[in-house]
């Protein structure tokens, strides 16, 4: 009798601290009632093991690495359509988020990423900074292309761009 739980890999982009970003394939649970969800590679990331096993596309390496030494994961977008769930079943839709907000995060190393972050707050909690200071080790940041899973703790500054307009409107 095989025991082993059945794998779906999921190619993304993966930078961990102190290197360049490199496409590496994850590899998820496989759920028979639907298929994967950029929020199963979040998921990932914010539950134990500490350590998670991939493999480089560019050199088929397999490899262990350390979830608190990764800087951002990008899951294209694109991505999950082209998977649809077994017997052609649409995937899952994006949620609908009541704040938008247009950020620069700026991360250790000098690297910055423009995006979006879309999230759900109540009116008194619905400023960036609420958002950043929330729950989980990992922001999602979301771009035209990509969603980045960025971890907090290499986030160096966040400009609010929206804030920073509004500003020097006045």
């Amino acid at each position: 009798m095989d025991l082993r739980i059945p794998k779906h890999a999921v190619v993304v982009e993966l930078r961990l601290e102190g290197r360049e970003a490199r496409k590496v394939e994850l590899y998820l649970a496989e759920h028979r009632d639907r298929s994967w969800r950029r929020q199963d590679v979040l998921d990932l990331l914010e539950h134990p093991p500490e350590f998670l096993p991939a493999r480089d596309v560019a050199d088929q390496a397999r490899v262990l690495f350390n979830k608190a030494t990764v800087v951002w994961i990008g899951v294209p977008r694109a991505a999950q359509a082209a998977d649809e769930a077994p017997g052609g079943a649409a995937p899952d839709p994006e949620p609908l988020y009541e704040q938008k907000r247009a950020v620069r995060l700026e991360l250790l190393g000098g690297v910055a990423l423009d995006g979006k972050l879309l999230y759900s707050a109540p009116p008194e909690r619905a400023r960036v900074s609420d958002h950043l200071n929330g729950p989980g080790r990992f922001l999602r940041l979301h771009t035209d292309e990509q969603l980045y899973l960025v971890n907090k703790a290499f986030v160096v500054r966040a400009l609010d761009r929206e804030a920073r307009r509004t500003h020097e409107d006045e």
